[in-house]
C-alpha cells in the first residue's frame, strides 16, 4: 500500500465557495477511482461517464440526495478518474462527506487524503491537461481582489500570454 502523500493518492475536497449554500460540490480524483465508485456511492445503478445521475450518498446512516457525475481519466480536468457530487450545501456536511470518501477509499486498500490548496490544478498541469500559464491563471483568479486581477487571470487561463510569447519567439527567430 502506498502512503497518503503519494502522488497517486486519491484526493478529495469541497470545491464550492466557502459558506452556506443551497448546494455544494465535493470533488474527488485519482487513478483508479472509477473502480471504487460503487463503494463510495453505496452500490446501486452504474454511473455512466459524463452523465449527471441522481444518487444517494449515505453518511452516518442518513441518506443525502446527491447528483453525481463520473468523469473517467484521461479526459477529466485532472487527467485522472474524477467524481463530482452536488449535494446540500451545509459546510460541515460537505467536509464530512470528504472525510467519508477518504475513509472508504482507504478501507479498500488505496491511498487517499484531503486535497491541498491548488492540488487539483497541479494534477491537471502534471497530467498535461493545462499548461503553466493556465495553472497560473487559476491561481491568479482565485487570489484576485480587483476586476483587473480577475481579467489578468482570465487572460492567463485562455493562453493569451502564451500567444504573445509565441509571437515574440517567431519574430526573434525570423530576425
Amino acid at each position: 500500500m502506498t502512503t497518503d502523500s503519494a502522488p497517486d493518492a486519491v484526493i478529495a475536497a469541497v470545491s464550492s465557495p466557502p459558506g452556506r449554500g443551497a448546494r455544494g460540490l465535493v470533488r474527488a480524483t485519482g487513478a483508479g477511482l472509477d473502480a471504487l465508485l460503487p463503494a463510495i456511492l453505496g452500490g446501486g445503478e452504474e454511473l455512466p461517464p459524463r452523465t449527471i445521475r441522481r444518487a444517494v450518498f449515505t453518511l452516518d446512516g442518513s441518506a443525502l440526495p446527491t447528483l453525481a457525475t463520473r468523469i473517467p481519466g484521461p479526459r477529466s480536468a485532472t487527467g485522472e478518474d474524477m467524481l463530482e457530487l452536488l449535494m446540500p450545501g451545509h459546510p460541515d456536511l460537505l467536509e464530512r462527506v470528504v472525510d467519508a470518501i477518504v475513509t472508504v477509499v482507504r478501507a479498500h486498500g488505496r491511498s487517499a487524503r484531503r486535497a491541498g490548496p491548488g492540488e487539483f490544478t497541479a494534477r491537471a498541469f502534471m497530467n498535461g491537461r493545462i499548461d503553466l500559464c493556465a495553472a497560473e491563471g487559476v491561481a491568479t483568479t482565485i487570489a484576485a481582489r480587483t476586476d483587473a486581477e480577475l481579467d489578468a487571470g482570465r487572460l492567463l487561463m485562455r493562453g493569451a500570454l502564451g500567444a504573445v510569447a509565441e509571437g515574440f519567439v517567431r519574430e526573434l527567430t525570423h530576425a
